[in-house]
């Protein structure tokens, strides 16, 4: 009798994860590539650079960071295109194993400040990454970072829905493709919140065959997103 009392309990805590900003998602038939020249074979990557700590094993057997030696840790934001039309933007990556949270002992990694060592990281987590399992609880969390594309001769648009205290919002980026195959991106709008403005973000081209792919939630749902 307690779990029958338990089961509407839990379809209103899944019910309450929201998706907002479908209606500005743009039409998932409008998510295709004119662009005959346009490089599908690998990733995306923008370059940053953060001031950082060094991780060092404490006592209890976990990490901590030493506050006392700072240095500056690049980063590569990755983003990866599908013919599809899907787009994956995943968080940052570095070439330092940090607090081990991800185990790239399976490539033989070691800690490498600079960018290929970033682009090894992310190419070993791409290869061995943990398949998430979703429920009717939780299936909404698999948009996290998902979302579609499109490339119209030499210009592109982006939209990327993103984690907000559970609930997931959109975020678009416009641009444009540059003669060596790198995508500039000018100018974004958060749909959260309305608000627009410009920016310089270059994400360069590294060619690498992806496998898997990552699922989209999008194309897996669409009936959720249709426009008509």
């Amino acid at each position: 009798m307690k779990l029958l009392r338990l089961i509407p309990l839990a379809i209103l805590l899944g019910s309450c994860v929201t998706i907002y900003n479908k209606n500005y998602l743009m039409d998932i038939n409008e998510a295709t590539i004119n662009n005959s020249k346009f490089k599908l074979n690998g990733y995306y990557y923008h370059v940053n650079e953060i001031e950082s700590y060094p991780y060092y094993k404490n006592q209890y057997g976990g990490y901590s960071q030493d506050s006392t030696k700072s240095y500056t840790k690049i980063l590569i934001k990755p983003l990866m295109l599908y013919g599809d039309g899907s787009a994956y933007l995943p968080d940052h990556f570095s070439g330092m194993q940090d607090n081990l949270v991800f185990d790239f002992a399976n490539c033989g990694l070691v800690n490498n400040n600079n960018i290929i060592g970033a682009q090894t990281h992310f190419e070993c987590y791409v290869l061995n990454r943990p398949e998430k399992q979703y429920n009717f609880m939780n299936r909404k969390g698999e948009i996290w970072n998902q979302g579609l594309f499109k490339v119209d001769g030499n210009t592109i648009k982006l939209q990327i829905f993103y984690n907000v205290w559970g609930n997931y919002y959109l975020y678009e980026k416009t641009g444009h493709i540059l003669a060596d195959g790198s995508i500039k991106f000018i100018h974004a709008k958060d749909y959260q919140n309305n608000v627009e403005f410009d920016l310089e973000e270059i994400y360069y081209f590294k060619e690498f065959m992806i496998e898997p792919k990552v699922e989209s939630y999008i194309m897996k749902n669409k009936h959720e997103f249709n426009k008509n």
